[in-house]
This record gives C-alpha cells, structure tokens and sequence, in this order.
C-alpha cells in the first residue's frame, strides 16, 4: 500500500521470493499538502506604526519549511475596529490605536505568530466626550482667573480638538475663548458645551464656580442721609455714603479731604468730624479705577475756635478687651470735661461730666463709635471700636 507524502515521483518494486522473479511500477504523486511547522511575520522596512491618514503596511509571513504547502491565514485579534488586514497581509489603517496581527496556518491553527501595530494620525473616533481642565478642577477663585478646558474623546481616550465652544448659561460670568480658554468676569456659576464639529450630535456640559472676583467701580455718588450737607453742632458728625456703578462693584472707596483739611476729619468709612468752621470739599474714590470719583462740599458751624486733632492733646485711651470698656486719661490738669458717645448715623450713646482726670466708658454693641471731649474750651474727637 502507498501513502502519499508530497508531489513528486517514485517507483515501486516487487520480487517474488521464491523464483526472485519481479516487476516494476511508476508512481506519481500531486496536489499533496506539506503543512508549515513555524511562521514569522515580518514588515516592510520592519516599520511597526502607521502614521500617515489613511495609510498601510505590508506584512508578510514566512514559513517553515520552504517546501511547505500549506497557506497562511491573517486576521485582527486585537483592535479589529481600528484597521483591516487582506488575505495577502496588507494592512489598512481606519482609527488611532495599537492592533495586534495575527498569521495562522490554515490547516493548523496552532501554528501561528503574531506583530503588533501602532496607529496614529487618524481621524478620532468618538462615541462620547467629556469636558476637563488642564488645572484639573472646576473653579476659578481668583481675579480674572483662567480654566483652560479641553474636550476628551471616548473611547479613544485623546484630547479632541474638533469641538466648538459654547457657553449656555453665566454669559455675564465668565468669558469663552474658541480654543476653551475662560476668563472670569463676575461671581457665580456658568456652565459649557463642547459640540463635535462632525455632526454626530456628540456634546458635553461643564459647570464652572466663580468666586474672589474684583467688580471695578466705575461711577460713584456720595450722598447722605437726608441730602443733608452741613454740620451744625459742636464736635458733630456726618456719615457719607458712596453709591456706586455698577450695583455689583467690589472695589474699596477711599475717603479724603481735599480742601479745609484743618477744619475736619474723615474716617475710611466716610464719617466726617467736625473741627472749625468753614466748608470742606469731601473726595471720594475707587481703588481700582482712579478716574472713579466724586466730590461734595460740607459746611462746618458753631465749632469753638480751640478745636484740636486728638494727637496734639495729652490725652490717652485704654481697650479693656477683657470688660470690653474704654478708660480714658485726660491730663495732669482737672478742668470742667464734658464727654460724648455718639454712633456713627449721629445718635447720642452715652454722655458724662465732671473734673476727674480719668473717665470709664461703658461696654456697648460691637461696633464703630464717636467720641467727643470738651476739655475747657478745647475740642477733641475719636474713634472707638467696641
């Protein structure tokens, strides 16, 4: 009996073993299978990456051994979705990623080798977005502050710039760049959108929290209560006000006399005392923005002539924080001293008098206060902070 084992030629014979008489017999032999033992696959140029869009690379296998007649099979056993390989071993580059190919022996499977491959440079594929930060948070709590946002591509898991930029609600808040960029303008909350340019529909929100930012001043009026603009009793007060534009302005307002420092004084948050008689100019004024100001003119009556500041005096004053309670001591000299506690809308407090060298003023209500002291026919005034 002949088995066939490959393509070829072979003759046959066979001798009768009693008379050595025999006979010859030709045989041909076709179309016989001779299986491949090893493969290796190999690359043009042994290159292992794809980055040119929409590129490809050969691949071929080589097989063990040379006379081998069986057939090689190819296939994408990891990252079929990005790329596609042909029967002769060309592959095709469709997404970003990295595949793994894999060259079979037809007959026996198990007789394989495989090359993985680096894809890039290709359109990005996406099936869904999310917004991030480059600064890794969603809030700006500094002035004029930046996010820089980037929308990220899923499943592909790249930054994906092919996104536009809207912003649906806090236009007043923030400002949004093209490229993602935002800027604070104002406290308080807005929200995103990254759309795909490609038309899928493909979207995501993002929330930004806005805090510490500085609201320039940009107009200013002083006013006060009543529109009243004089000052008509002894060691008097008035308290000025600044409204400002816009009605959301965070910038300080800086208080000064301008004209007739010498006939009163004016605290940081514009309450003016009274000294001597006349008419001083009030200037009040951003902090951020200079050009933001404005002015108004106080007229001063009925102040005694002997007015002083409190720093030419000799007079000291005491914080008890313990009791809560001021001591003041007027001086070596006992004269006729008349004291009194007014709030800063120019209520009376509280009222003393006597020759004593030293008065205690009573706890109050946690707040800024008034004092005036008539020592003889000098005039004095403070501020006290409970």
């Amino acid at each position: 009996m002949v088995t066939a084992l490959a393509d070829g030629f072979a003759q046959v014979k066979a001798t009768d073993k009693t008379s050595g008489i025999w006979a010859i017999f030709d045989v041909f032999i076709s179309n016989q299978i001779n299986p491949i033992e090893s493969i290796e696959i190999t690359s043009s140029g042994n290159a292992t990456t794809i980055h040119t869009l929409g590129g490809s690379l050969q691949l071929s296998a080589a097989v063990l051994p040379a006379n081998a007649t069986d057939y090689v099979v190819w296939s994408i056993t990891d990252g079929e979705q990005l790329a596609s390989v042909d029967p002769d071993g060309l592959l095709h580059a469709h997404r970003n990623g990295t595949i793994r190919v894999q060259a079979a022996a037809s007959q026996n499977p198990d007789v394989k080798d495989y090359i993985d491959i680096y894809i890039t440079n290709q359109p990005v594929y996406v099936e869904q977005l999310e917004i991030r930060a480059e600064e890794e948070t969603n809030t700006i709590n500094t002035d004029n502050g930046k996010l820089h946002l980037y929308a990220y591509a899923l499943p592909e898991k790249v930054k994906y710039n092919d996104v536009t930029w809207s912003v649906l609600s806090g236009n007043e808040f923030i400002a949004l760049s093209d490229s993602g960029v935002v800027t604070a303008l104002a406290n308080g909350v807005a929200q995103v959108k990254a759309t795909d340019k490609a038309g899928t529909g493909i979207s995501s929100l993002f929330d930004i929290h806005i805090s510490n930012q500085l609201i320039a001043i940009e107009q200013i009026e002083i006013v006060t209560e009543g529109g009243i603009t004089s000052i008509n009793t002894p060691g008097g007060s008035l308290q000025l006000y600044a409204n400002v534009f816009p009605d959301n302005a965070t910038g300080e307002i800086e208080w000064s006399i301008i004209s007739g420092n010498e006939l009163a004084e004016i605290s940081s948050n514009g309450l003016l005392h009274a000294l001597k008689n006349g008419t001083v100019r009030v200037k009040a004024t951003s902090g951020i923005i200079p050009e933001a100001t404005d002015i108004i003119d106080i007229t001063i009556t009925n102040q005694t002539d002997a007015a002083k500041t409190w720093n030419e005096s000799d007079i000291k004053l005491f914080y008890n924080p313990a009791e809560k309670t001021y001591r003041i001591n007027l001086g070596k000299e006992s004269e006729n001293t008349r004291l009194k506690v007014y709030s800063v809308a120019g209520q009376l407090i509280w009222s003393g008098k006597g020759f004593a060298n030293s008065f205690l003023l009573p706890q109050q209500k946690p707040g800024v206060y008034l004092l005036n002291i008539w020592k003889g026919d000098r005039q004095y005034a403070e501020k006290l902070v409970y």
